[in-house]
């Protein structure tokens, strides 16, 4: 986990000492802000207890949303470079010009490795309490191939009704025997595994982190688009119906219907709807 005093003198993603006058990396870039007129919409970061206590509040808008703990090599290198690569297919899928199904492979990984960098800057600038590992922040820096072990990027596109919306946390539904959810699982979910969920205009992104590796994500069938990893051993649940009304509405829906199974079970792959 991050700690919050390196956190303060180092940068959030290479780990080099900040000193002089830090970036202040845009969590959602100008161009983005710029063509969608973003820049004034309302950000209200509210971090509730376990028991629905609100424990810090914070507003202002996406215009002076930013992350301060990134250096400036960092900021006007790779994720400079990450941000050109991903901006095509970002403005494309948002804006419906085309769909998830005809991503290629080296788009999705571009993608997800955006939407990682992305929900990554979201965390450090918010009020909530630290719950990324430091390791992957260095990760998505470091290898351009690939995400942090189980961490998984999904996707949804739909009729937007705001052009942004935010949701984070650490909660998993966990399908196991009863002797297998023992307190010290409960733990781990709590300290290192989490969700944050972004959209934008018509793509709703999921970055998520399975810490256990007996365990499998549990998908929504034909919600759930699978970004990052494009196939491998997952289990579906089929559902009717899609809750269309709002945005905030398909966020949270996306967020609360993924969940953890134990691994003993029958699988089935992952299959991309071409």
């Amino acid at each position: 986990m991050f700690d919050q005093k390196m956190r303060n003198r180092n940068c959030i993603f290479c780990a080099a000492q900040l000193t002089g006058k830090k970036s202040r990396e845009h969590v959602f870039p100008l161009w983005m802000q710029d063509r969608w007129g973003l820049s004034d919409e309302g950000l209200l970061q509210t971090h509730f207890s376990e028991t629905g206590e609100v424990l810090s509040s914070r507003h202002h808008d996406l215009r002076s949303h930013v992350c301060g703990g990134v250096c400036a090599p960092c900021n006007n290198g790779w994720m400079s470079t990450l941000e050109t690569d991903a901006k095509p297919t970002v403005i494309s899928l948002a804006e419906g010009q085309s769909t998830l199904s005809a991503l290629t492979s080296g788009q999705s990984l571009i993608l997800a490795r955006w939407a990682c960098k992305t929900a990554f800057a979201l965390h450090a600038a918010a009020n909530y309490r630290p719950i990324v590992p430091q390791n992957h922040f260095h990760s998505i820096r470091s290898d351009p191939t690939g995400l942090p072990l189980r961490v998984y990027v999904h996707a949804r596109q739909h009729q937007h009704t705001q052009p942004f919306a935010w949701w984070q946390g650490p909660t998993w539904h966990v399908q196991a025997e009863e002797d297998v959810l023992t307190p010290e699982i409960d733990r781990v979910l709590r300290a290192q595994a989490y969700k944050i969920c972004f959209s934008v205009k018509d793509l709703i992104l999921i970055v998520s982190h399975n810490p256990f590796p007996n365990m499998l994500p549990v998908l929504w069938k034909w919600n759930h688009f699978p970004v990052y990893p494009e196939r491998g051993p997952v289990f579906w649940f089929e559902r009717d119906g899609f809750p269309e009304e709002d945005t905030q509405s398909a966020c949270i829906a996306l967020m609360l219907s993924m969940g953890l199974k134990q691994t003993e079970d029958r699988t089935s792959e992952i299959q991309r709807p071409r």
